[in-house]
């Protein structure tokens, strides 16, 4: 599998960009510093990177010029992911950068997008999501998570697939949001304040009108725990759901929601 070089100091950008590009799929490498990313290129063994222009140490526009004046480096593909990757600092890096393949994402970036674009860089093939939406494609997933990276991700990308996607910042909201409409599918975090992700199954397993509606458990917990016993102890046969395990490929996660409504 495909080795890539995230050279990103923020958590918060990392987690969201691990999750994106497991779902390449590739396997993702991360680095903090201009410094340490350039160090680990140089070393070899990597297939493209992702890089952001305001790094610690070296700024991503110094990683490139290094990589771009040696000649190990001719046709490397970076991506270029960043807040700042955009007017004429992208015009002046497409001229002044000779013999690197770089592309742009100007934060935020619609999730769906960068996933294609790390597989074109990669040399894979460029899924053409129309052609995914099928007969259920327009069907509407609910998506609970008090996380807004976690939001701001999945919502283009569902979207992006064909689905009437919307959101909800916590366990609260979703019941409010079901009151006004009805939904096809829920992806549930547990960990959510005011009312948690089992709060919310234990308000629709008693309701007549949602007690049927699936739900994905997009969590963290390993399928052994005591919080997830307790689920399947408090739950099964009274709702519709399954567990899906972060950190969260899209694709499979897309999979799994078509699985589901077709069920």
């Amino acid at each position: 599998m495909h080795k890539v070089l995230v050279a990103e100091d923020d958590d918060s950008v990392w987690f969201v960009l691990e999750l994106m590009l497991k779902s390449v799929p590739c396997v993702p490498e991360r680095v903090k510093g201009g410094r340490a990313a350039l160090e680990l290129l140089q070393k070899g063994g990597f297939d493209a990177a992702v890089l952001d222009l305001m790094l610690p140490e070296m700024h991503g526009d110094e990683v490139m010029a290094r990589l771009d004046a040696d000649p190990r480096f001719m046709d490397f593909p970076i991506l270029v992911d960043s807040s700042v990757a955009g007017g004429k600092w992208k015009t002046d890096a497409i001229k002044s950068f000779k013999n690197l393949r770089i592309e742009m994402s100007v934060r935020p970036a619609d999730p769906l997008v960068t996933i294609q674009t790390v597989r074109r860089l990669l040399g894979l093939t460029v899924q053409d999501s129309s052609t995914e939406v099928r007969a259920d494609a327009k069907k509407k997933v609910l998506i609970v998570d008090d996380d807004d990276t976690i939001r701001q991700m999945y919502l283009p990308f569902f979207k992006g697939k064909g689905y009437e996607a919307t959101a909800a910042g916590n366990g609260k909201a979703a019941l409010e949001s079901l009151q006004r409409e009805p939904i096809d599918l829920m992806i549930l975090d547990l960990n959510m304040p005011e009312m948690s992700g089992e709060e919310v199954m234990a308000a629709m397993a008693k309701h007549p009108k949602w007690n049927n509606i699936p739900i994905i458990i997009d969590t963290s917990l390993r399928s052994n725990s005591e919080r997830v016993k307790k689920i399947n102890a408090d739950f099964s046969g009274k709702l519709r759901y399954e567990f899906f395990q972060r950190p969260t490929d899209l694709h499979e996660l897309s999979d799994a929601i078509q699985r589901i409504l077709i069920i």
